[in-house]
């Protein structure tokens, strides 16, 4: 298209041109200029045979009759002047007219013609309009080349001599958001005082994503990107910088979000820092000096055989937090029954049919409405008193477990909108909003956003839920031949009937409010841990679970009663099959894909709800040791909000460890996201591989594509290096360094370098085998 583009341009241009000389050579204007001109029109030769007669054209062309002032041509094929041609217009002082006049190498090419005062006033006016709207066109070009703040001159020697240039400019972009409104509540409910039925309060928001870059001379910098809705806090940059001469001494002194990059393969460097950093240079010695804190960690990964290995380990403390929920308290009373007698799951319920819907936080307009979530319905067992349970003893959900569902659908008027908070805090439910009720504004999720086991009666979420979102969920399942349902689909009860809104009641598995004492508190799944992979196999995947006894170090036994000796992987009912999948030990992780493991997403599944907690408890008090069994049972991992039970590091001493192997061969999972640009070293053999030729990363999502297959066809062991900056917060790291080089010639480098990284921990309360380190690592390397 623009080859073509270009080819049309070019004929248009040489046509015209053509043209433009035919008309010249016609009325000889680039002939003897003495020579009279020639009247206006095609004027045709003698012996012409052409259908016009005079120029033998088609379309002839015609010179303008006028001046190039009143006779400009509209037509856009007829090309401007050439720069020949001297167009001027000089005013005669006997006459008082302006005369108009159209010259060539200083020779007249056509007669002048003159123009009265106020004629010449119109044609200036018309003039300056149209050159005032071209620029007018260009407008936003012009704001957008031109810097908001002016450039400011420092007219001193000295400003000139330290930076390079007296020239200070300043190119802020972005924009800064603010919402300012206000939220009144109205409610015309009689049993609530009148004070009480008016409530509201500000609202304000605020958004602010601003990019600056400063520049004083040539030699100082200031770089800043801040933005209020960044996920994670080093999204967010500054950096000033003063960069010196080829002969200064002064070559960078950099502040803010730093980086130290090593030639050496001993000793790495790191791109995510923050402090000051310094580099001179004295004839043939650099010198680069760095004093900053750590915002990353350093790992590694290594591929055998064409495939990823890895280690993990992970603390009891360190499972995953609003992901997975049972769908009903029968489904978690009936979890370690049911995987009891594995490689069998004796349950009879099969689920065929689920909706699961999440606050609409997003703006999504499909598949979204009003819902009601409540606690108690479908419990055969119910929280709140104002509910009688009519199941007689029988605890499977279902709609008729309770008379809640009942007296809900009982007045159409309770599913309403605009009423269904004031009936549910009213004296006909007296349920609390929070506890046992959740009014949202929910979107139903699609089926790829979830996974769901149709025989325990639990979800996956794909996404963790925030803490003030609602998870809510309606569903059948077959039960002995028998169809039961908990909560309302979307098709069974329409949106909108005369004009009046509907909403959906549904059951809850998750509050804006955590209370670990309310049972749905229960329902939040903490027995599944990610092992950070994904396509994992059986084949050489190894799980252990150890005790770190503070006197022995890790045990895979429990140091003292009469658990002792017996393997913890047992104990929790992970060693009950041999790799057949026989019933008999054999010292192994039992991998049984999509109950003890999702191979997938690589996650890892107790069979039992509190692995770690009530079911060891149970351990110790069956064989007899119940008087000790306070000493390590943890509890409050199950019993509180994961932050709270963090502050107990003397119960958290339970890890799990291992190594996994993934499946797909190009693509390496790094277990991480956002890791930091150019931190990425991968070592084939012992050999660096380049970027972009050997292997492509993915930062964003923590991933490394091998684009070369010979390296995975070699059967080398790959090395993979990099930095995880995702949780760095956890302890405070210090990094202080020096790198000397010193170039003896073009070929022989010497180095030296010398790095202590100290860590210190936001809290007195530190876990075993996380303790602080200070470290000290210096070493001599040289390159020829």
């Amino acid at each position: 298209m623009n080859l073509k583009r270009k080819f049309f341009t070019l004929l248009f241009a040489f046509g015209g041109i053509s043209a433009l000389l035919a008309a010249y050579s016609a009325h000889s204007i680039l002939g003897p200029v003495s020579a009279p001109v020639a009247p206006a029109g095609p004027v045709a030769p003698t012996g012409s045979t052409g259908p016009t007669g005079g120029t033998g054209l088609k379309y002839p062309i015609k010179d303008r009759e006028g001046d190039f002032v009143t006779d400009m041509p509209n037509d856009p094929f007829y090309l401007k002047d050439p720069p020949a041609i001297e167009e001027n217009v000089e005013y005669d002082p006997q006459t008082g007219m302006y005369v108009l006049t159209e010259r060539v190498g200083g020779q007249d090419v056509k007669p002048p013609t003159y123009m009265t005062y106020d004629d010449y006033l119109k044609y200036t006016e018309k003039k300056e309009r149209q050159e005032y709207w071209k620029e007018r066109q260009n407008a936003i070009n012009l704001i957008e080349q031109k810097n908001l703040i002016p450039p400011i001159q420092v007219k001193k020697q000295f400003f000139d001599r330290l930076f390079g240039s007296s020239k200070i400019e300043i190119r802020p972009q972005g924009n800064v958001e603010m919402t300012l409104g206000a939220n009144v509540q109205k409610t015309a409910n009689p049993n609530i005082p009148i004070r009480n039925r008016k409530t509201g309060g500000f609202d304000f928001d605020m958004n602010i994503n601003v990019n600056v870059i400063g520049k004083i001379g040539d030699k100082l910098q200031l770089g800043v990107k801040y933005n209020t809705q960044s996920g994670f806090d080093f999204d967010n940059q500054i950096k000033l910088g003063y960069t010196g001469d080829q002969d200064d001494i002064i070559k960078v002194i950099e502040a803010g979000n730093v980086n130290l990059p090593l030639n050496t393969r001993l000793i790495s460097g790191s791109q995510t820092l923050f402090g000051i950093k310094t580099q001179l240079q004295f004839g043939r010695l650099t010198w680069t000096s760095i004093l900053s804190q750590q915002k990353s960690k350093k790992e590694t990964l290594v591929i055998e055989n064409g495939a990823q290995k890895q280690n993990f380990e992970l603390r009891a403390d360190q499972y995953e937090e609003n992901k997975h929920f049972f769908l009903a308290q029968y489904f978690r009373d009936q979890y370690d029954y049911a995987l009891s007698g594995l490689p069998n799951i004796k349950s009879v319920v099969n689920i065929t049919r689920l909706e699961v819907w999440v606050t609409n936080r997003n703006g999504t307009t499909q598949n979204v409405r009003d819902v009601a979530a409540l606690a108690d319905l479908g419990e055969g067992v119910p929280y709140s008193n104002n509910v009688i349970s009519t199941a007689n003893g029988d605890s499977r959900p279902r709609n008729e477990a309770n008379n809640l569902y009942a007296n809900l659908v009982s007045n159409p008027s309770y599913r309403f909108v605009d009423n269904v908070v004031a009936t549910m805090i009213g004296p006909s439910f007296n349920l609390q909003q929070g506890q046992d009720f959740e009014k949202t504004y929910a979107r139903k999720l699609n089926e790829t956003e979830y996974t769901y086991n149709k025989q325990l009666g639990y979800i996956s979420l794909n996404a963790q839920l925030n803490p003030n979102e609602v998870l809510a969920v309606a569903f059948q399942y077959e039960y002995n031949g028998n169809v039961f349902q908990v909560g309302e689909f979307g098709n069974q009860v329409p949106p909108d009937s005369n004009a009046t809104s509907k909403v959906l009641f549904l059951k809850m598995l998750k509050a804006t409010s955590v209370r670990p004492t309310l049972p749905i508190w229960d329902l939040m799944m903490k027995n599944i841990y990610s092992l950070g992979a994904y396509n994992v196999s059986n084949e050489e995947f190894r799980l252990d679970i150890y005790y770190n006894d503070p006197g022995g170090g890790l045990k895979r036994y429990m140091p003292k009663g009469c658990l002792e000796g017996d393997p913890l992987i047992h104990v929790l009912n992970l060693d009950n099959l041999n790799m057949n999948g026989d019933p008999q030990r054999d010292g192994l992780f039992d991998f049984v894909p999509n109950v003890t493991i999702l191979t997938q997403n690589g996650r890892l599944i107790f069979p039992v709800k509190e692995p770690f907690g009530g079911y060891l408890k149970a351990k110790f008090d069956a064989c007899g040791s119940s008087n000790i069994a306070g000493q390590y049972v943890y509890q409050q991992l199950y019993d509180s909000t994961k932050f709270w039970a963090q502050q107990f590091p003397e119960y958290n001493r339970f890890v799990i460890k291992g190594t996994y192997k993934g499946t797909n061969n190009r693509e390496i999972s790094l277990g991480a996201g956002n890791i930091p640009k150019n931190s990425v070293i991968v070592t084939a053999g012992g050999q660096k591989l380049v970027e972009g030729t050997h292997y492509t990363v993915d930062y964003n999502l923590g991933r490394i594509t091998i684009i070369d297959a010979g390296i995975l066809n070699s059967g080398q062991q790959i090395k993979v290096d990099f930095e995880n900056n995702n949780l760095f917060a956890t302890q405070v790291r210090s990094l202080l360094g020096s790198r000397f080089d010193y170039r003896v010639n073009s070929h022989l480098n010497l180095g030296a370098t010398v790095m202590q990284l100290s860590e210190r921990p936001f809290t007195q309360k530190v876990n075993i085998g996380d303790d602080p380190i200070r470290n000290t690592i210096m070493g001599f390397d040289v390159k020829y």
